[in-house]
């Protein structure tokens, strides 16, 4: 598997990539994971099914947390050839998912690839977030022109849901399959849990909301201050935990709106974040841009109602009125509505708790490596 993001770096194609790496080694099958490593390069033998080879890297300025990868092709050459590998699967389509076709190409293997992140989103990162609608205007066409010639060169491309199969699709490219990214429910079951009531001093008797993910414009937090900013008289408490290029930007509307029912926590390790799930009542985000969204399976699987956008992967996972409520996207007023109304409602808050519950199942982690094995089996 190859890679352009990796611990100690931490979201959702980081998250998948950890959980299904581990089904597959605990499973019997070897895995070697080509990451971004720091100043050269270095091969880690983590157990007897997991090689973690560190490609040299430099930080990618225009993106925080995200490295760019550099392979030296005498290192690459001494592995593949010792290795005889019997897929590829990439990751990213840019540095790391390059370096993974040609040697795709080079040594005959077989080559799949995940569409984590939708391009067009991300193209006002060129000048860091500013004049977003006209870059997101412009970056449309060499978006989907630059997906196409990446993914068109794989023997078959993964879509985590099938809205963003039919995106890709759009975009020229054939041999598309939905696999949905899966959570590891047993994962989050069994980390030690934390008091976090007295660990941040929440509010008593306030119904908490809870926010998890990169902190960049992408996500639309500005969106959801907007519309904590209609709830100030309705006993909610919105916890945000992330970082990211964003945060002292999304701090500072906080203040300017004078929010006090809001507590911005950053990056939290797991079994914080896991305690959390756990003495929040619903999970929330404003984001519109996700390929699917493993946050929303995290907390479903720990029993939280969920309110997203009504676009994408988020509207696969979330069944309006079942489990959770679908808003408007950019819009703060429909959001806060939707929060009124399940935080008003305790009866609903149990009913979708218990749907989130059922839901969730179908994403396991077992039953998305299943399908990945069925396909690596087929092509290899």
């Amino acid at each position: 598997m190859f890679t352009d993001t990796y611990k100690p770096h931490r979201d959702g194609v980081v998250t998948h990539i950890e959980d299904i790496t581990k089904f597959f080694i605990d499973k019997g099958n070897e895995v070697t994971l080509f990451v971004p490593g720091r100043e050269r390069f270095n091969i880690k033998q983590i157990s007897k099914n997991l090689e973690i080879v560190e490609l040299h890297s430099f930080n990618l300025r225009l993106y925080e947390g995200y490295r760019i990868p550099i392979a030296r092709l005498k290192n690459l050459k001494k592995i593949f050839e010792q290795k005889k590998f019997d897929l590829i699967h990439i990751h990213s389509p840019f540095t790391s998912g390059v370096i993974g076709i040609a040697v795709s190409r080079h040594y005959s293997i077989p080559i799949v690839g995940t569409y984590h992140t939708l391009l067009p989103e991300y193209f006002p990162y060129i000048l860091k977030g500013n004049f977003q609608g006209i870059l997101k205007k412009v970056g449309v066409y060499p978006a989907k022109k630059y997906t196409k010639i990446i993914y068109s060169k794989l023997d078959c491309v993964i879509a985590p849901s099938n809205e963003i199969k039919k995106y890709i699709e759009s975009c020229g490219v054939k041999n598309v399959v939905c696999i949905p990214n899966g959570v590891n429910i047993n994962k989050i079951k069994k980390t030690k849990r934390i008091d976090i009531t007295k660990k941040y001093n929440f509010p008593k008797n306030s119904k908490l909301l809870l926010f998890v993910g990169r902190m960049g414009f992408e996500k639309k937090i500005n969106i959801l201050l907007e519309s904590m900013n209609y709830l100030e008289n309705e006993n909610v408490f919105l916890v945000l935990v992330g970082s990211g290029p964003y945060l002292k930007k999304y701090k500072k509307l906080a203040k300017k709106l004078k929010l006090k029912n809001v507590k911005f926590l950053g990056y939290i390790k797991d079994e914080v974040l896991y305690s959390l799930y756990l003495n929040t009542d619903l999970f929330i985000s404003p984001s519109d841009t996700e390929t699917q969204g493993i946050t929303f399976l995290e907390a479903m699987s720990m029993g939280l109602p969920v309110i997203g956008i009504n676009r994408y992967g988020t509207k696969e996972i979330i069944c309006d009125g079942f489990n959770g409520f679908l808003a408007e996207p950019k819009n703060p007023v429909d959001l806060a509505i939707k929060i009124v109304k399940l935080t008003s409602n305790e009866n609903l808050i149990k009913k979708f708790s218990k749907n989130s519950k059922k839901i969730v199942k179908q994403y396991s982690i077992k039953n998305t490596a299943k399908k990945l094995l069925e396909l690596y089996k087929k092509l290899s």
